[in-house]
């Protein structure tokens, strides 16, 4: 009986909450233009023998209406509406009619007589809140206004801590009357200062139920929110749906602030170092799972370190907390990448964070390769013999060995020779710049 009673609650609940909708209904005859000049208010008026005007929804069943006969004053009325059941798919119909005079400012008057009609889909209404005529023709008024969805309230789905999130794990929030009203009721916006709201992306706005991390919205930036407010709500500018939900975000791990990176010395060369530093040690029954470097483009993963880290190093000269890749590899030339990690406190999952602040950028070296060509002495036991050097690739300046013996070539026409050479065989080594050699040279 316990379920069964629940579920009735439930369902009443949600009934309850049914395709709802508030907003105002704005009729009357106003001044068609009055400003204050020095002699006191001027303005054109427009005085109807007869104004009627309606609201309908369909075409048939009217919401609102009003009729005046005989002379009717300058006035605006304003009703407002609350839990209004319409259906999806509903159209809206307003309609004026009238007969009277306009009468301006210089004097002149002239016969201004109306009858027209304007209609609006329940999804348009919902978006732009607003329907109708705005004081005209000749200062005549029916529209619809502060038009929005009535009682709705947002949850987070994460019942567990529904007012916190960590870095990397995705926020679940929901708001009630699912399936029942127009997707473009569940508009979600978010701000960071509770004055500037901003919509949710296309991807994952207009829906009832909505998931993403602070990350997919905030971009890189979101590590300058750690442990601060930030909200959400259903709505339009100037036009909220719903109550402000607030949520404290947090990084719940140890915050990566820094990246030490030494790429490869040589052209093919494993990366030297991948040094992380971070704002704190990892506490008791804290670790991270897994850590590894990011494509921050691509979000492909490479040199992934599966071996649980229950500790960080201090280092005394950055006085920050540091972990040092081990397995250290290639990447991809040219790319930009972060380090992504997870931590567990109890080995449950906590935080998940990525470097964003930090990122490196991968150089693989430029290959050093040469070939050599050699010429005799002209005589036999002559010593006018020479080889000449060409480089075809690799970063200056260079270095050349002879017999493991440093020696300084003649440069001529981008080549270089190696002179007064007698008959024999030689060693020639070049290596460049970060004394790097031709690993494929036969010297």
């Amino acid at each position: 009986m316990r379920k069964l009673y629940l579920l009735f609650f439930l369902f009443t609940n949600a009934f309850c909450y049914c395709q709802t909708y508030d907003f105002d209904v704005v009729d009357g005859v106003l001044c068609n233009t009055c400003w204050e000049g020095a002699q006191g208010p001027t303005y054109n008026t427009f005085e109807a023998t007869q104004f009627s005007w309606s609201v309908k929804q369909n075409s048939t069943i009217t919401v609102a209406s009003g009729s005046k006969n005989g002379y009717v004053p300058n006035a605006k009325n304003t009703t407002s509406y609350t839990n209004k059941v319409f259906s999806i798919g509903s159209t809206f119909l307003i309609s004026i009619n009238s007969t009277g005079s306009v009468h301006y400012e210089s004097g002149n008057s002239g016969s201004c007589n109306t009858n027209t009609s304007v209609t609006s889909t329940l999804d348009n209404l919902i978006v732009n809140g607003f329907a109708g005529f705005s004081d005209s023709p000749c200062g005549i008024t029916a529209r619809i206004s502060k038009f929005k969805p009535s009682n709705f309230v947002i949850t987070n789905l994460n019942l567990e801590n529904p007012n916190n999130v960590c870095a990397g794990e995705m926020l679940n929030l929901s708001v009630n009357g699912a399936g029942l009203y127009p997707d473009v009721a569940f508009h979600w916006q978010y701000s960071v200062d509770n004055t500037t709201w901003i919509d949710l992306p296309i991807a994952k706005n207009n829906r009832a139920i909505t998931e993403f991390s602070i990350q997919e919205i905030l971009g890189n930036s979101h590590i300058n929110y750690f442990k601060k407010p930030l909200y959400f709500r259903l709505g339009y500018i100037g036009r909220p749906f719903s109550e402000t939900f607030t949520i404290t975000y947090s990084p719940c791990a140890p915050v990566a602030e820094r990246i030490f990176y030494q790429g490869p010395k040589c052209n093919g060369d494993n990366i030297q170092a991948i040094d992380v530093f971070f704002d704190r040690n990892l506490t008791q029954n804290e670790d991270i799972s897994v850590m590894y470097v990011i494509n921050s483009v691509t979000s492909a993963i490479s040199l992934q370190n599966t071996a649980v880290i229950k500790s960080l190093v201090f280092d005394s000269v950055a006085q920050k907390y540091k972990y040092s890749f081990s397995n250290l590899g290639t990447l991809e030339n040219g790319q930009t990448y972060n380090i992504k990690y997870q931590t567990r406190l109890n080995e449950q999952n906590t935080g998940a964070l990525e470097s964003t602040n930090t990122p490196f950028k991968y150089i693989d070296p430029e290959k050093l390769s040469f070939n050599t060509k050699g010429e005799l002495p002209s005589c036999a036991g002559g010593n006018d013999g020479f080889i000449e050097i060409t480089i075809t690739s690799g970063t200056s300046p260079f270095h050349f060995y002879k017999n493991q013996e440093e020696v300084t070539p003649e440069l001529s026409g981008g080549k270089y020779y190696i002179r007064n050479l007698s008959q024999g065989d030689y060693n020639i080594v070049v290596t460049d710049t970060s004394n790097c050699i031709d690993k494929n040279a036969y010297d």
